[in-house]
């Protein structure tokens, strides 16, 4: 049964899956807690007014000390192995008192190498991290 544990872990490392939201603390977790994602959200639509397509990326987090202490949020967005785009998103609003933040990004079709309308399944992971270096992650799936 042993060996078959270890077979099946080693199976799985070599395919590099990566599936799950999870909390992480960095190497020296301070007292001040970690980030947390809550949600997260991923679209494209056409948008006249850039007579583009436009990809939105959007993630509500909150941290076990206070949400203040969200230092940024990023989104990597991977087709099959590769990393097509990057994307810092920004503060766009902070709700201390439900210790809640919420950050969004947005980037112009033409610009990326992210197709809307199409059979291409897009990886999307969201990253939060927070002063001390602790951080959260989560993996979306947008086909």
């Amino acid at each position: 049964m042993r060996n078959f544990v270890l077979t099946a872990v080693g199976m799985i490392a070599l395919m590099g899956c990566e599936v799950g939201i999870g909390t992480y603390p960095a190497t020296h977790p301070h007292y001040h807690g970690a980030p947390q994602i809550v949600n997260t959200f991923t679209y494209c639509a056409y948008d006249y007014g850039y007579a583009d397509y436009v990809w939105d990326f959007d993630a509500s987090v909150t941290h076990s000390y206070d949400s203040s202490r969200v230092a940024g949020v990023w989104v990597d967005v991977y087709e099959g192995p590769y990393l097509v785009h990057s994307e810092d998103l920004w503060l766009e609003q902070s709700d201390p008192y439900g210790n809640m933040s919420y950050w969004s990004g947005w980037a112009a079709e033409h610009r990326t190498y992210l197709y809307c309308d199409s059979h291409i399944q897009y990886t999307i992971e969201t990253v939060a991290f927070d002063f001390d270096g602790n951080y959260a992650f989560a993996v979306d799936y947008l086909y």
